[in-house]
């Protein structure tokens, strides 16, 4: 009876250990996101920025400099994470 009562209780822990990590981990992935994006965009889409040309494929392009650093940081985080526990 102990054993099923203490697997009950493990996920209710496991909720607060995962969102203690992963706040941190996203305020650190929105740091490098915008970092990264910023510079992504700069280096790829300079010339478009001077002319002034801003058209919605240029803010699908922009969009994608910053999410893709945002998702390989954060999923390279929990990956991490994962592999540490094992």
């Amino acid at each position: 009876m102990t054993w099923v009562s203490s697997q009950a209780r493990q996920p209710e822990a496991m909720d607060r250990v995962s969102h203690k990590f992963f706040k941190p981990v996203v305020k650190r992935s929105l740091l490098i996101a915008l970092v990264v994006g910023c510079i992504l965009s700069f280096a790829n889409q300079y010339d478009a920025f001077a002319r002034h040309e801003f058209t919605t494929r240029l803010g699908a392009k922009v969009f994608l400099n910053f999410i893709v650093p945002f998702t390989v940081a954060t999923l390279s985080a929990i990956f991490n994470r994962r592999a540490g526990e094992r």
